[in-house]
């Protein structure tokens, strides 16, 4: 598989922290089949794109010194950019291989699309749109491919407690994230996507201001039951698979030191999230 010329991924990197997007270190992928990742996990499920560091996006920065100290250690590291009001963007996710590009075509020929619009083409052929943050909490979502999102299959958002792979970065496919459209500000978000977001809002407001508790972070041997039996409050209090989902990955990327993989939390979600409300509480006891 292709290296990318030393030192070029720490310029991308320090050029993105310039532009005021904190960042911070993922794995690579190998290009080997036995083990694709440079995590050296024979099943990993995120080839390149799970932090190197402890505390992943909670690492993040623009401190270039930093940047530069961790791209002296890993040259080849993916860059993630962290989303959300931090960073002043949100980014839609357009994967194709569960249908997400059919899905933006229906939407767009029904609402229309702004004309100005900054784009990532993704290794993997897809594209992240990124919009101006409006304000507010935005939370992430996370769909598949027999779950949609409530944007619908394939589109999933990038917000507050997020992060995406940046450009430059190598995917598992061998092709690089690369800028197709890249303006010096970012556009508003369209108006249909706006309104989607706020007819969930009322929903996401409630999973961040549910108690889940408050006191000291949490390590390990406590942070998986605890965020069970967030997850099963929320269940409780009738949120869906992607609010519940969305309130975990701001308490595991705030309070779990280190923060669990991402993969765990959308199977907690999920797993929760299936069941029936009333169910919820009594099943993690």
């Amino acid at each position: 598989m292709a290296q990318v010329e030393t030192g070029s991924l720490e310029a991308q990197a320090i050029k993105l922290a310039r532009r005021g997007f904190p960042v911070f270190p993922l794995h690579t992928p190998t290009g080997d089949k036995a083990k694709p990742c440079s995590c050296n996990k024979t099943d990993c499920s995120n080839v390149g794109k799970h932090p190197r560091t402890v505390k992943g996006l909670l690492d993040a920065t623009t401190d270039e010194i930093q940047i530069a100290k961790w791209w002296a250690m890993w040259p080849q590291a993916n860059i993630a950019i962290v989303t959300g009001a931090v960073s002043g963007v949100i980014v839609l996710d357009v994967d194709p291989k569960n249908g997400g590009i059919d899905t933006l075509k229906g939407l767009i020929d029904k609402h229309g699309f702004v004309n100005e619009r900054s784009v990532v083409k993704t290794g993997s052929g897809g594209f992240h749109y990124f919009f101006k943050h409006p304000g507010g909490r935005i939370g992430n979502t996370q769909g598949s491919k027999t779950k949609a999102s409530y944007l619908g299959f394939g589109l999933d958002l990038r917000g507050d407690g997020g992060y995406v792979v940046a450009s430059g970065s190598l995917h598992e496919s061998g092709k690089r994230y690369e800028w197709s459209i890249d303006l010096p500000q970012w556009p508003e978000m369209p108006a249909w996507l706006r309104s989607m977001i706020d007819k969930h809002q009322t929903q996401a407001t409630t999973v961040l201001t549910v108690s889940l508790g408050a006191g000291e972070p949490l390590e390990s041997g406590s942070r998986h039951p605890q965020l069970l039996q967030w997850a099963a409050k929320m269940r409780q209090a009738g949120l869906s698979s992607d609010a519940i989902l969305a309130g975990l990955r701001v308490e595991n990327a705030t309070r779990c030191v280190p923060p669990k993989d991402d993969a765990e939390i959308i199977k907690i979600a999920n797993w929760i999230g299936g069941k029936p409300p009333g169910e919820a509480v009594e099943a993690v006891q």
